[in-house]
């Protein structure tokens, strides 16, 4: 149950990112499947970390103009730091999760841009998206924990 629930979330992240988000925001938009598998790695272990890292980041791959496998090699390396991180932290507050969230956006965007090269404006970028995914970090462990108290988990 508890995959059914997490691919339920990562199907709604993906409409919204896809869909929505470019509606809203113009050119900076916060990566909510960065977000999911922070969470997963830190509550479920490197493992699951690596693992969703890698077909989140093939399905935004799909999606984005970028070289392909970019997103999946970046999200299954953040993936795994943070289930490593995961083993040592306190990964119930909200806050632990945040920060993780910024870190990870802050690696992942470096790890991007250096596989296609820095843009003029990248520390914007890199403000922006963190912020941006740091916001949106509450409301994702949310609806995770919700989830998890719903099915007993």
């Amino acid at each position: 149950m508890y995959l059914a629930l997490t691919l339920i979330i990562v199907l709604g992240a993906m409409v919204i990112q896809t869909s929505i988000f470019p509606l809203v925001f113009l050119t900076i938009k916060p990566d909510l499947l960065l977000v999911i598998v922070v969470y997963l790695g830190l509550r479920k272990g490197p493992e699951i970390g690596c693992l969703s890292g890698f077909a989140f980041g093939l399905m935004q791959d799909a999606s984005s103009e970028i070289a392909f496998g970019a997103n999946a090699f970046a999200k299954t390396i953040l993936g795994f730091l943070s289930g490593v991180a995961g083993k040592q932290l306190y990964t119930q507050s909200v806050i632990t999760h945040m920060l993780c969230v910024g870190f990870s956006t802050v690696a992942g965007e470096l790890i991007l841009l250096g596989l296609q090269g820095f843009q003029s404006d990248w520390q914007r970028l890199l403000l922006y998206e963190t912020c941006y995914n740091m916001l949106c970090c509450p409301f994702i462990v949310g609806i995770f924990r919700g989830g998890e108290k719903r099915l007993g988990i």
